[in-house]
């Protein structure tokens, strides 16, 4: 798993990248800024729509033996189609993001592709794709030690369960949230 400062300080990993100018790296430095950048604007929830940096990095590492990279760069791909709402071409790169993911038994990031998976079949009101890629999300995020990101997607499980209103098998996970108190601090959970 490679989780780096930059995972828990994005936005001061923003701030350094925006002070790099980027027209004077080279190639493989270009497509690493691009990864870079594209994933601290996604950490700190600023949602591009359009692609062309991205599509810096996807054009590089596409073909590249840098897996995890690869993997990276077709995942914000996805995202940055997702939030384009460009769903159909969001699918494909998230697609190419869990081959890279399930070769490399990537658990956690397999976790946030599943994830955005169900927010693009919960947008488009198709309820049985949201449910299997919740439970998918949270099944891959339990095989690893974040259990903030684990408890989230059974919250969101729960969450798409009860849009495909299955009602039951929603109560039932909801009150094993709450038994559990595994998140006691979080004001979302204070309102269940």
């Amino acid at each position: 798993m490679n989780v780096s400062v930059f995972d828990f300080h994005c936005d001061t990993a923003l701030a350094l990248l925006d002070s790099i100018d980027s027209h004077r790296l080279g190639r493989a430095d270009n497509a690493r800024y691009a990864l870079l950048r594209s994933q601290a604007l996604d950490k700190n929830f600023i949602d591009i729509t359009n692609d062309s940096l991205i599509s810096i990095a996807v054009d590089y590492y596409t073909h590249s033996r840098h897996h995890h990279y690869k993997m990276l760069s077709h995942y914000y791909h996805g995202r940055i189609l997702y939030n384009a709402r460009d769903y159909a071409r969001s699918i494909v790169a998230l697609l190419k993001a869990e081959k890279v993911a399930i070769d490399n038994e990537s658990h956690f990031y397999l976790g946030l592709i599943y994830r955005t998976f169900s927010y693009i079949y919960g947008d488009i009101y198709y309820n049985d794709g949201e449910v299997e890629f919740a439970q998918k999300s949270y099944e891959a995020f339990s095989k690893t030690d974040f259990s903030a990101h684990t408890d989230y997607a059974l919250l969101e499980f729960a969450q798409s369960l009860y849009n495909d209103k299955d009602f039951n098998k929603c109560d039932s996970i909801i009150t094993r949230i709450i038994e559990s108190k595994t998140l006691p601090n979080d004001e979302h959970l204070s309102y269940l």
